[in-house]
């Protein structure tokens, strides 16, 4: 897909460990964004065909010595080269407004004195994960 120049370049951070099932669906999420985009996989030691799925797609994969969240987004924070960062997990969707929303941060100017964050929902009934998405509110 071509993409627009002249925004701010946008790097997502995207940590994994065995994601080959979930990557492909924010993967495509992701390519809604028509700016352009710097995408970094950090792999905790797949050994499903995730880092497969992400060469496909044209992605680096960086190798992580640790299967540990923290030290991946660590690690692609640290290579990353946009001017904003956006640490996203592999099994997460976007909502289909995502971009719009993004783009409207990214442009007030302000912004950049700020950390954002997309709102956690599960889409399954159950009252444990409404409590589960409420902490993460809370924590967030």
């Amino acid at each position: 897909m071509a993409r627009l120049q002249k925004f701010p370049t946008l790097s997502i951070i995207i940590p994994t460990l065995n994601e080959a099932t979930h990557l492909p669906l924010l993967l495509a999420d992701l390519n809604t964004w028509p700016y352009e985009l710097e995408v970094i996989i950090v792999d905790g030691g797949s050994i499903d065909l995730t880092t497969s799925i992400a060469k496909i797609q044209g992605l680096d994969v960086i190798k992580s010595d640790k299967k540990n969240r923290g030290y991946q987004l660590k690690i692609g924070a640290s290579n990353a080269k946009g001017d904003w960062l956006l640490f996203l997990h592999a099994d997460g969707r976007l909502d289909p407004s995502w971009g719009k929303s993004l783009y409207k941060i990214i442009q007030n100017k302000t912004s950049k004195n700020f950390a954002w964050y997309f709102d956690f929902k599960i889409k399954k009934n159950n009252l444990e994960f409404r409590f589960l998405e409420k902490a993460v509110a809370l924590r967030s």
